[in-house]
Formats: C-alpha cells, sequence, structure tokens
C-alpha cells in the first residue's frame, strides 16, 4: 500500500506545533522508509533530533544527508549540510571549560571525514581558496597527530591546487624528510626552490636549496645554489659557500667548462686571483682542445 505523503507530513507538522519532536521523527521516518533517498525529510529529521537534544544521532542523520546530497550531484546543498555538522561541533568545543574537552569531543573523530569531503566539494564548486584553508587545517590536524603519512597527501593537494606555492612542497619535503625518503625530500625541495627562484625570492631559495644539498649533493642543485651565492655577494660569506657547492659540481664533471668559469669568479671573489687566473688558463686549454680540427 502506497503511503501517503502529504497527509504523513500534515501529521508531522501537527507534532511539531505541539513540540513534539519525537513523535514528528517517527512519522517522518515512515516517509524515509519509503523513499531512503529521499535527503530533504531526512534533514527535517536530524533538525528534530538537534531541537530534542540528541546531538549525536542528529550528526548522524546529517552526515547521512550530505552524503546522499553530494552523490546526487547537489554540491551546495551538500556544502551547507556538512558546514553545519563541522559547527555544531566547533561550538560545543568553544562552551567547554579552558582545558576541558567538550561535550562532543569523542564525536570528533568520527566526523573527521568531514572536513575531506567538504574540501572535496570546495573544489568542486571552484571555490579553491575555501579548498585551501580546509586542506591545510586537515594538514595541521594530522601533523598535531603525528600521521605524517597522511599529512603529506593532503600537502600534495595543496601543491596540485596551489602550483605556484612553494609551501606545500616544503612540507612534504620535511615530512618525507621525516619518514626518511630521501629522493621524494629532494624532488620536493627542488621543486619549491625552481618556484622560490621564479618569485624572485633568492635569499628564501638559498635556504631550501641548502636543505636540499643536506640530503644530497646534487651536482646541479649545487650549481644553481652557488649562482645564487654569487649573485647576492655578501662578502665573504656568499663568495666562499659558492666554492663549496661548486666543488661538487666540480667532482661531478671536472671539465665543465661553465662550472670552471664560476669557480673562477669565486675565488676572485675571496681576492685569489692567482687560483682564478689558473683557472682561466685552463678553461681556454680545454675549449681549445673541444675545438675541432680542420
Amino acid at each position: 500500500m502506497a503511503i501517503n505523503r502529504q497527509k504523513v507530513l500534515d501529521a508531522a507538522q501537527k507534532y511539531i506545533e505541539k513540540n513534539k519532536y519525537d513523535k514528528a521523527v517517527i512519522e517522518l521516518r515512515a516517509l524515509v522508509a519509503a523513499e531512503p533517498n529521499d535527503a530533504r525529510t531526512l534533514q527535517k529529521i536530524g533538525d528534530l533530533q538537534l531541537k530534542q537534544g540528541l546531538v549525536a544521532e542528529a550528526l548522524d542523520t546529517y552526515d547521512s544527508v550530505g552524503n546522499l546530497y553530494a552523490r546526487d550531484g547537489f554540491a551546495t546543498k551538500a556544502v551547507a549540510v556538512y558546514k553545519n555538522v563541522r559547527e555544531i561541533l566547533a561550538d560545543a568545543a568553544r562552551r567547554a571549560p579552558p582545558g576541558q574537552p567538550g561535550p562532543l569531543s569523542h564525536l570528533e573523530a568520527r566526523y573527521g571525514h568531514v572536513a575531506a569531503k567538504l574540501a572535496d566539494l570546495y573544489r568542486e564548486l571552484g571555490l579553491t581558496s575555501d579548498a585551501l584553508a580546509l586542506l591545510n587545517e586537515i594538514a595541521t590536524s594530522l601533523q598535531r597527530q603525528q600521521k605524517h603519512v597522511e599529512a603529506i597527501d593532503v600537502f600534495r593537494q595543496i601543491a596540485a591546487l596551489d602550483p605556484n606555492n612553494p609551501i606545500p612542497h616544503l612540507h612534504v619535503a620535511e615530512a618525507l624528510s621525516r619518514e626518511r625518503d630521501v629522493e621524494g625530500a629532494v624532488a620536493e625541495f627542488a621543486n619549491a626552490a625552481a618556484l622560490l627562484v621564479k618569485a624572485e625570492r633568492n635569499n628564501d631559495a638559498l635556504q631550501v636549496l641548502e636543505r636540499l644539498l643536506h640530503h644530497r649533493a646534487d651536482p646541479g642543485q649545487a650549481r644553481l645554489c652557488a649562482e645564487l651565492y654569487l649573485a647576492r655577494n655578501r662578502p665573504p660569506h656568499d663568495a666562499m659557500q659558492a666554492l663549496a657547492k661548486l666543488q661538487i659540481c666540480y667532482r661531478a664533471n671536472p671539465h665543465d667548462v661553465e662550472v670552471l668559469r664560476l669557480i673562477a669568479r669565486g675565488f676572485e671573489l675571496v681576492g685569489q686571483h692567482e687560483k682564478a687566473a689558473d683557472l682561466h688558463r685552463e678553461i681556454a686549454r680545454i675549449s681549445a682542445m673541444a675545438k675541432p680540427t680542420t
């Protein structure tokens, strides 16, 4: 026998007007039983549960509503529902005495997935800044819980969403370093350094490259680091640092003329002109040998 929807809604409304929310919920559940995908009615049930003080039940209901809206393509409605879930939890936390857990603290982990779902919906709606703010919140929370591997994945999402920002790459690099993934850490430090150089933030790039070279003496990155030190040229520190980095390059290829020119420049900046002259002669010899014979 088909359910008379309007009749059930009228009965539920009468109970609501009499503040008999529990009986109204019973009526509305009959509609949901007949139409399990009726998100609108299910959301009304959640509202009534909240009025009764059944917060845990209401949160569970809202979570189901959010899932239904997201699944059926109603991203904006899903966002509103998930934001409500987070606000209920946040409000309970705010009302807790200082230094004590809130009355719903035991539910925070259970609904931790809501933030990630909300971030996905923000991305779907093109709300990039909102998605980034939420992803940063999630990553920070994971780091606080010492869940570094999970935080790495979130920082990678941030980097993909904000490709010109070096900070997410640095977060990933440091997290990978803690996990002793040298390959991954070096790659992310290199990405961050490249973005910083592109943004003409060379002082910051130098700090990142120093971190990279601490993990691996990479000749290409060492040369970039040396070039930045030579360009900045704060005597006497920068030239000495550049020469130290160029030793990595020299060991990798002692006949690289461009590297030899940089070393000669470094010697000149520190006043070792004879060594610089010797290098220029060596550069001339290598260049002459490289010329094709006729």
